[in-house]
């Protein structure tokens, strides 16, 4: 008996998640078709925008404006995952690296729905046309009370 508990003890040991050629993944969500790197013409120069994989609840990414060869600006986004839906915050920076918002603020765009293939919020919608194509539409301003609506259409890289 002692030998058959000692037997099973071992399998249970290395069937366990630690031992395992399939450990756990990271967290996965609905926005996964925005995970990657993916290069546009944006305001009248090309961009290049990359979205990590959900963890902690929280998605990042990260957006370059280039102009005639230079940044024009940076932004960092954060999507996070909330009970009722998602929320979005996001941060412009030169390229010297000094912000546009004060210290202490963040644009937020309110959520508003998601759908298999669309994310919305009020002011900002991220859609999935096919596996390597993604449209932004965001309204240029809207946390200023102006909207001047702005689509960019992204390819992703492979």
């Amino acid at each position: 008996m002692k030998k058959c508990l000692t037997l099973l003890s071992f399998i249970l040991l290395v069937s366990s998640p630690a031992f395992s050629d399939n450990p756990p993944q990271p967290e996965t969500f609905e926005l996964s078709w925005m995970v990657g790197n993916w290069t546009g013409d944006a305001f009248g120069g090309q961009c290049e925008e990359s979205w990590q994989p959900m963890s902690a609840g929280t998605m990042c990414g990260t957006y370059k404006q280039i102009n005639k060869d230079k940044v024009n600006f940076y932004e960092f986004t954060v999507i996070k995952k909330e009970t009722d839906g998602y929320s979005l915050k996001l941060k412009h920076f030169n390229p010297d690296m000094t912000g546009w918002e004060e210290k202490d603020k963040v644009i937020e765009f309110p959520f508003v729905s998601l759908t298999e293939n669309k994310l919305t919020f009020d002011g900002l919608i991220y859609e999935k046309i096919d596996d390597n194509h993604m449209k932004v539409t965001v309204n240029v301003g809207h946390s200023e009370g102006t909207d001047n609506q702005v689509t960019i259409e992204l390819n992703r890289v492979k």
